[in-house]
């Protein structure tokens, strides 16, 4: 899940997002020359140059889906227009959809990332004016549908829960009677005061409700930084065996936290936190959900493993 390696088509062009497809074997790059490239993981040669946004902006967050055929990408650029390409049979790229997060200010969009499969084909697209719009595929067309997930805007980061039930996994031989993909739910992250909000989808309002601000929490939330440091992202741990949820975060100081919450209804709580050197800037984990990689500035990454005692130790640092 982790490539050391980093691939720039162009030496001369500062890359802002990169991200693998499902399988692994395909990367995608946004720059900031507005044209987003796929990649081939093992030999780095360019597959494709999709051309859809302005030369004049960059292109901040790219967002794979995972389904496997036909294969969606998803684009935002820096003036907040949003394109969702498609790719053909013969491996061609075309537009499916375009739209922006604001028509009036052209505010950016700050993070895009579909859902995971099991939902349908839905892009979650984070806008730094604070609301999340929910873009769903229905038939041939595309469903627009927003909600404010941060009033006071600087909406910095979104993450999908799984979508393999926790109660499930945690219920053994029961487990034939529960639903094995669980609710809807996604965390949310705010630069400008650390908060951290999860959300539950309500499917008979077909509307998002806040379950929990992390930053309610006084002594946990002073302990992982929030509030204390800008926040930089928050990525949700697979649940791949996993009985209970886990939501990591990271701050411009280098806190990194881990919180958990028990069982599925109670309150999430902080589990661990330690300081890396530097900026954190990006969270990723392993597919597994053993690894948990943390971007350390312009060019270091550190991978983290939890111990038997809970504490989470580094396995290995990579340079560029």
């Amino acid at each position: 899940a982790f490539k050391p390696s980093v691939m720039a088509p162009q030496s001369d062009v500062a890359l802002t997002d990169a991200q693998l497809d499902h399988t692994g074997r395909r990367l995608a790059t946004g720059s900031q020359d507005g044209i987003v490239r796929v990649l081939s993981a093992e030999d780095h040669g360019v597959l494709a140059e999709l051309r859809g946004h302005s030369c004049q902006v960059s292109v901040v967050s790219i967002g794979w889906s995972q389904v496997a055929s036909p294969a969606y990408l998803a684009s935002a650029s820096s003036d907040g227009q949003i394109i969702i390409w498609q790719e053909g049979a013969s491996g061609e790229w075309k537009k499916n959809y375009e739209t922006w997060t604001n028509l009036v200010n052209f505010l950016p969009a700050s993070v895009v990332a579909f859902a995971p499969p099991e939902y349908g084909l839905i892009l979650a697209v984070a806008g730094s004016d604070g609301d999340v719009t929910m873009l769903t595929r229905k038939g041939d067309q595309w469903q627009s549908k927003s909600f404010t997930a941060h009033q006071d805007g600087h909406l910095v980061a979104l993450s999908w829960a799984p979508a393999k039930s926790s109660a499930c996994l945690a219920a053994g031989n029961l487990a034939s009677r529960l639903p094995l993909r669980g609710p809807r739910r996604l965390a949310t992250a705010s630069g400008f005061n650390g908060s951290v909000r999860i959300w539950n989808y309500d499917e008979k309002f077909d509307s998002w409700d806040c379950f929990q601000n992390l930053l309610d929490d006084a002594d946990g939330a002073l302990t992982a930084g929030l509030g204390q440091s800008t926040l930089r992202d928050l990525a949700w741990r697979p649940n791949i065996g996993i009985p209970s949820s886990m939501v990591a975060t990271c701050t411009q100081a280098g806190n990194v936290a881990i919180w958990v919450q028990d069982m599925d209804g109670q309150q999430w709580r902080l589990h661990s936190t330690w300081v890396v050197k530097g900026d954190a800037r990006r969270l990723s984990w392993s597919k597994a959900g053993s690894l948990l990689g943390v971007s350390i500035g312009e060019a270091s990454c550190v991978l983290f493993k939890e111990g038997v005692t809970g504490h989470w130790l580094e396995v290995t640092s990579i340079e560029d």
